[in-house]
């Protein structure tokens, strides 16, 4: 049964969403020194706290001082594809609360958490291998030491490219798809043949799981996603070959002192890959931003994908901004 307790310093319980505001006036505080590359607003905590299998009264708890108010909190938010049952980690503590052992506390707590979520799963009947992580910026270095410290390892490393469009070269943009493809707008009567597509654009890349149709439904249904802004690209028989589901992640607008699109997904099948529809899938995602008065544009590439997929955004004037870590661990 899980328990709430974390470590000693603070009153811990479970998140209740009536929590929510008073999380989001700690990320603010923590956000404003840490310049993470990623904010929240209080909408973006009610997606997660509404997410499938999120379950926060038991996989989320709050840390309160003696006045009550929020100093800490761990979160974990369990994710089942096909193939692997996940669960993400993520956490904060106020920055004059920090090295006092509080933030190491809760990366044992949701470590732990996750260890029985998993074995709560299996009684069910899950067969899927668990993992365990997060993803933490490059920069923020007591994060990575807590995160290690933790046990966890670092697997991949990701980098934020961005572009401002008044920038980008004319024709550049004006990219030619090949015979028998042709551009729509994501709707959502495509949004499952979107989703089998991208499960099969990443059948082969190591450790990225299958998404199910319960969790694709609830990341096109939360409040950043633009679908917009989003493309398909079809064949002469109307089938889903690539996809650009874009995003706008408004908290982030005034820290970073301009309005941006963002690339979430892109994607092409295999047996189309190599003739250009991915570059016009982003290039038409350009376009998109800037009729829609937006000033820049940004997508987070894994860096292990190697040279061609670098030299694709990098062609279209894209440039290397910040890194992630991704670190986890399977027992």
């Amino acid at each position: 049964m899980a328990d709430p307790h974390v470590e000693s310093t603070l009153s811990w319980s479970f998140l209740r969403e009536e929590d929510l505001p008073e999380l989001k006036d700690l990320r603010d505080a923590t956000d404003y020194l840490d310049d993470p590359i990623e904010r929240v607003d209080l909408n973006n905590l009610h997606d997660l706290f509404d997410a499938p299998y999120a379950d926060p009264t038991r996989n989320a708890v709050v840390g309160r001082d003696r006045n009550g108010s929020v100093i800490a909190y761990a979160w974990g938010h369990p994710r089942q594809g096909e193939g692997e049952a996940r669960f993400w980690l993520d956490w904060a503590v106020h920055p004059a609360w920090r090295y006092r052992g509080i933030g190491e506390a809760c990366i044992v707590w949701l470590r732990d958490r996750g260890l029985e979520w998993y074995e709560e799963q299996r009684a069910q009947g899950l067969a899927d291998p668990l993992w365990l992580g997060g993803y933490v910026d490059e920069k923020l270095t007591l994060r990575l030491r807590q995160m290690e410290g933790g046990g966890f390892v670092a697997e991949k490393w990701f980098c934020d490219m961005k572009v401002m469009l008044d920038q980008v070269n004319p024709d550049v943009i004006q990219t030619p798809l090949p015979d028998g493809v042709r551009l729509a707008p994501l709707s959502p009567e495509l949004s499952e043949e979107v989703r089998r597509a991208h499960n099969c654009a990443f059948s082969t890349v190591p450790g990225a799981n299958r998404l199910g149709t319960v969790v694709w439904e609830h990341i096109l249904a939360i409040t950043t996603v633009r679908l917009d802004w989003s493309l398909v690209a079809l064949d002469d028989h109307d089938r889903v070959v690539g996809y650009a589901v874009n995003s706008g992640y408004e908290p982030n607008w005034e820290s970073q002192g301009y309005s941006e699109g963002w690339t979430e997904f892109l994607g092409t099948v295999p047996e189309w890959r190599g003739k250009g529809i991915a570059r016009a899938l982003l290039a038409n995602s350009l376009v998109l931003f800037r009729d829609a008065g937006l000033a820049g544009a940004g997508v987070g590439v894994d860096l292990h994908h190697g040279e061609a997929a670098y030299r694709l955004f990098t062609d279209l004037g894209y440039q290397p901004a910040e890194r992630l870590v991704l670190l986890g661990m399977r027992p």
